[in-house]
């Protein structure tokens, strides 16, 4: 398994755990736009030229949206100190 794929799974489950917060709290809006972007990282994960465009197709104009989730794309560029060795956390 390359090092780009523990980054991205945990992108995913980071994801989901936001998309069942967000319905906790009523914020549909929120949930739907984290799941829109993510629902395209399976797919991009098969296809590397699209798994390096990702985090700007997909996951900047989330944090446009929603600025708190910048740690997903500093993660899918390889900023965060989450996953530093490509290990889960």
């Amino acid at each position: 398994m390359s090092v780009v794929y523990p980054r991205y799974l945990h992108i995913l489950h980071r994801g989901l755990v936001l998309i069942r917060q967000a319905c906790q709290c009523g914020d549909v809006r929120r949930a739907e736009a984290i799941a829109d972007a993510l629902h395209n990282l399976p797919l991009a994960l098969e296809r590397p030229g699209e798994l390096a465009q990702f985090p700007e197709i997909y996951l900047a104009p989330l944090v446009q949206l929603y600025p708190d989730l910048a740690e997903l794309l500093g993660e899918a560029e390889g900023q965060s100190d989450q996953l530093p060795n490509g290990n889960a956390p």
